[in-house]
């Protein structure tokens, strides 16, 4: 069985001390420096500056983009402009930094049941992250698209194969799935497949977003960690308890359940 890349996620208060801990244990790191409005708006140059000095060295290495009301389906032509802007931005900062990693989310709206708008949902999406998915592949990052409100992986697999490019992928955060998912954790990866390239880990009960440990609530780990190992053993696999010291006892936790599995 192939081994996992395994990772932590680091809040931008636990930078230092998240990137030294992933250089002790030789795990990656993914950084959220880049994820939120402020942080594109204010101090960009000096939070390039102390990113890039603090995670040398590490990989593999992922940067979180913003995705709070980013929206790229939008018939809103404006609407998609702030879109374009916001993730021309954060990636050119997580390239400053040497991420090989950009996540983004694909923000399907299930709420919204008027059938023009999934008809039109992947064109859109596509034609968005085409241009750059093209720069991507120039510059040696790989884009993933993360699921959050989406039903299941159809919409993720979909655009992925409509822009066919090798830098735009999957990420799948099982822990939205949990909440706003009926499909298995292990069935979302099998459809992925190769085509997963990125995966966050946490836990909750099914009826909110708790970045819970993992192992404290409903996930069926074991299932879950297997169809990682089996279908999709190159995605880089990330703990993301949004802290260092609930993160590092899920990185133990899922150590330990994929010994088990070998």
């Amino acid at each position: 069985m192939t081994a996992l890349k395994l990772g932590i996620n680091a809040v931008e208060e636990e930078l230092v001390s998240a990137a030294e801990t992933c250089r002790r244990e030789g795990i990656g790191i993914e950084v959220t420096g880049f994820a939120f409005a402020k942080d594109l708006d204010e101090g960009l140059k000096a939070r390039i500056k102390r990113h890039a000095k603090a995670v040398e060295g590490i990989e593999p290495f992922s940067s979180h983009g913003p995705f709070v009301d980013l929206y790229a389906s939008s018939s809103d032509p404006e609407i998609v402009r702030v879109c374009r802007d916001r993730h021309t931005q954060a990636l050119k900062a997580s390239r400053a930094i040497g991420a090989s990693i950009y996540i983004a989310h694909l923000n399907y709206l299930p709420m919204i049941r008027n059938p023009r708008y999934l008809d039109r949902f992947v064109p859109a999406v596509a034609e968005f992250w085409t241009p750059f998915a093209q720069e991507a592949e120039k510059a040696g990052i790989t884009i993933v698209l993360e699921n959050l409100w989406e039903p299941g992986p159809d919409l993720q697999k979909r655009v992925v194969e409509e822009v066919g490019s090798p830098a735009l992928q999957a990420s799948f955060d099982n822990g939205h799935a949990l909440v706003f998912s009926d499909m298995p954790a292990s069935d979302w990866i099998e459809v992925l497949g190769e085509d997963l390239a990125h995966c966050h880990l946490h836990d909750n009960y099914g009826d909110r977003d708790e970045h819970l440990v993992v192992g404290q609530g409903n996930e069926d780990w074991q299932a879950l960690l297997g169809s990682l190992s089996r279908h999709a053993p190159d995605a880089f696999v990330v703990v993301e308890n949004d802290s260092l010291e609930p993160n590092l006892r899920s990185l133990t936790v899922v150590s330990e359940l994929l010994a088990g599995l070998a």
